[in-house]
Order: structure tokens, then C-alpha cells, then sequence
């Protein structure tokens, strides 16, 4: 009886403690990759494209991630920078590129499915960037 009920306790404490590993696991199952979205330790897009060439739809979907994640991430890095610092350097813009350029280097593919139906391919995708990392490209150059 004992067991038994250890079992059940330690079954209920790691379902209550990890409720993100519930969410992974529902994302590895699901058909498409749309239902990933940013939180509070990464930024995430996910989108879903069809097109009659798995090559363009795949290349489509990728492009609308990389928009949406630096939508994101300019908001995040310019919240991180004061009016001042703006005024005070002249090179800002391009530290601001650069910081863009690095950011989407270090981004990753998390998800991708693809599915086919009456010569149209559906593809979806969501890139992620782990928001800490996005701290330190900035903190390079502040």
C-alpha cells in the first residue's frame, strides 16, 4: 500500500512541477507548430504557410518566423537602451543591426512539421531564441 501511494505522490508532484514539460510534450504530438508562443525565458514565432512547392512553403514559412521573432526582439532591445543612450551614440542604428544580425544567427528551429494534400504543402515552423542569450548579445554592446 505504501509503494502505491508513493507512486501517486511522486506522479502528482512532477505533473504539478513541470507543467512546461506537459506543454512539450502536447507540441511534440500535435500536426503543426503554431501553437508555440514567446513566455517569460524565450521568444518564439511560429507560423504555418501552404504553397504548391514544399521548397518555397518551407522557405515562406522561415522568412515570416525571422520577421516575427525580430518584431519581438526590437522591442525587447530597445526597451533595454535609454533615451540617452540613443542621443549619446552616433553608431547606435548600427549596433542595433548588429545586434539583430547576431540574435538571428543564434536562433534555432524548434519545430517544423510538414504535411501534403492535393499537391499543396502545408508547413509550419516556430524558431525560438532563449531570452537570456538575447541578454548577453546586448550586453556586448552596451
Amino acid at each position: 500500500m505504501r509503494k502505491v501511494l508513493l507512486a501517486i505522490m511522486l506522479c502528482f508532484a512532477l505533473a504539478f512541477q513541470s507543467c512546461a514539460f506537459f506543454e512539450s510534450v502536447v507540441a511534440i504530438f500535435s500536426k503543426n507548430c503554431t501553437k508555440n508562443v514567446s513566455d517569460k525565458y524565450v521568444f518564439r514565432a511560429s507560423v504555418e504557410v501552404s504553397s504548391s512547392s514544399l521548397q518555397m512553403s518551407q522557405d515562406k514559412a522561415y522568412s515570416e518566423a525571422r520577421r516575427i521573432i525580430l518584431e519581438q526582439i526590437d522591442a525587447y532591445i530597445v526597451d533595454s537602451f535609454s533615451y540617452k543612450d540613443f542621443l549619446r551614440d552616433d553608431k547606435f542604428e548600427e549596433k542595433i543591426d548588429k545586434m539583430r544580425d547576431k540574435v538571428l544567427e543564434s536562433s534555432e528551429i524548434s519545430c517544423s512539421r510538414v504535411s501534403q494534400k492535393s499537391g499543396v504543402y502545408k508547413y509550419s515552423t516556430t524558431l525560438q531564441i532563449n531570452k537570456s542569450t538575447v541578454d548577453n548579445i546586448i550586453s556586448e554592446y552596451k
